[in-house]
């Protein structure tokens, strides 16, 4: 027969989450708080203060001029240039493997799905 504690603080103290007792649980909550509430009122002072919040100025866009090699750019090189993707890199570098090297610097071009092709070569 086991005997019932007669008073609560006999009573072990639960465990709950993490292991931690209700009491340690209370603490961190406490001091949870006043970290929040510090970093509040920190806030606020220096809104009243006037003061700004860090500006980010950011680098323009800076445009890179690749220039590749039409005979020998591999489908990666190829898909470096604007308006080249995978699909039509990848089809030129496969029509210089069957047809042999390019004469004319704009006859990548002539492949399709090549937009910006030049009018002559339409």
């Amino acid at each position: 027969m086991t005997v019932a504690p007669q008073h609560p603080s006999d009573q072990p103290p639960r465990k709950l989450w993490l292991d931690w007792s209700d009491r340690d649980q209370r603490v961190l909550l406490v001091l949870s708080i006043l970290v929040f509430v510090g970093i509040g009122c920190q806030y606020l002072s220096w809104r009243w203060q006037g003061a700004a919040l860090v500006e980010i100025e950011r680098l323009p866009e800076r445009q890179y001029d690749f220039k590749v090699d039409i005979n020998k750019a591999s489908w990666i090189e190829w898909m470096q240039l604007e308006g080249i993707g995978e699909l039509l890199a990848r089809r030129i570098e496969e029509d210089r493997k069957t047809n042999g090297l390019h004469p004319r610097s704009h006859s990548a071009y002539q492949y399709r799905g090549s937009d910006d092709s030049p009018r002559s070569e339409r």
